[in-house]
């Protein structure tokens, strides 16, 4: 076992084959191997269906993932499956020493254990949040459940070169209004992530309408979803015509249902609109709530 050749392949034939080795005798050599190969997921995963099969009760089967917990192993499959069967405040006592060794960077992991702690949690929380080293999808979870509470906290993230855009969108969540300046330096960078120009379009509303404009010359290239927010605040500019145009005038080329929201939503009235409007209208329980509701503005001024 002190070898560093292959652990997994002799712990596979321990728990897979049917050698003369008794049940206890077997976990004990694997508590020996959780000191020595404490995460490797295949192998945990397999000794967890060996658990399973060996142990004819529940309570019998958690004692030995607890007796594996307590020995070092930190493999997800054991993990995960204590957290389901311990009691409540049994579980809380992993999760506790889970983020106490801060060992473990499996994203569910760590958001289990926040989870199971609540408010208890805060700190941990907070410290995750001001450790440059925290995954982006832990960071964007601590945020979640901090909300308003992490202002301060969003504009630091936002200073920090290049940040996640999930966590730049969590940010900007955060800050809303408040956002306004930072938003006004993001949205000028022609690379940014599609999703944080989106959301700083919202924040900045018609403060931003050249920009949108801008965008919606070249709405073939943008995600159907930015589309829509450009035209939330230039649907009246020439931009946004043109686009819903050719839109409307090959309607069945497009069948992404934003894109034909976008058109439909720009205010300038024309035949094609109409018709194009009635026919959603005419089955509109097919069609998403969204487009629907656009439809029914080509009718506003009738």
């Amino acid at each position: 076992m002190d070898a560093r050749n292959g652990h997994a392949a002799y712990l596979s034939l321990i728990t897979s084959s049917p050698l003369p080795i008794e049940r206890e005798e077997t976990l004990t050599m694997l508590e020996t191997a959780a000191a020595l190969n404490a995460s490797d997921v295949p192998l945990w995963r397999r000794v967890r269906r060996w658990i399973k099969s060996k142990y004819g009760t529940r309570p019998e089967a958690t004692d030995a993932l607890k007796r594996l917990f307590g020995s070092g192993c930190r493999g997800l499959p054991i993990l995960f499956t204590l957290f389901d069967w311990l009691p409540r405040h049994e579980a809380e006592v992993v999760a506790r020493k889970l983020l106490a060794e801060g060992v473990v960077k499996d994203h569910d992991v760590v958001n289990r254990c926040l989870s199971l702690l609540g408010d208890e949690a805060h700190a941990e929380v907070t410290r995750l949040i001001h450790d440059p080293n925290t995954d982006q999808r832990i960071l964007c979870s601590c945020l979640r459940r901090v909300g308003c509470d992490a202002k301060k906290e969003a504009r630091t993230l936002l200073e920090r070169p290049n940040l996640h855009p999930e966590v730049m969108c969590r940010c900007l969540g955060i800050l809303g209004g408040e956002a306004k300046e930072i938003a006004r330096r993001i949205i000028v960078d022609t690379s940014v992530d599609p999703n944080v120009l989106r959301l700083c379009i919202k924040i900045l509303g018609g403060e931003c309408e050249n920009i949108a404009a801008g965008l919606l010359r070249q709405w073939r290239e943008l995600g159907s979803h930015l589309v829509v927010a450009c035209v939330k605040v230039a649907g009246g500019t020439p931009a946004a015509n043109e686009m819903a145009q050719e839109i409307l005038g090959s309607w069945d080329q497009w069948s992404d249902p934003n894109l034909r929201t976008a058109a439909l939503r720009v205010p300038f009235d024309t035949p094609l609109r109409v018709d194009r409007a009635r026919k959603v209208l005419d089955a509109w329980t097919t069609h998403e709530r969204h487009l629907v509701c656009a439809a029914l503005t080509a009718f506003w001024n009738k």
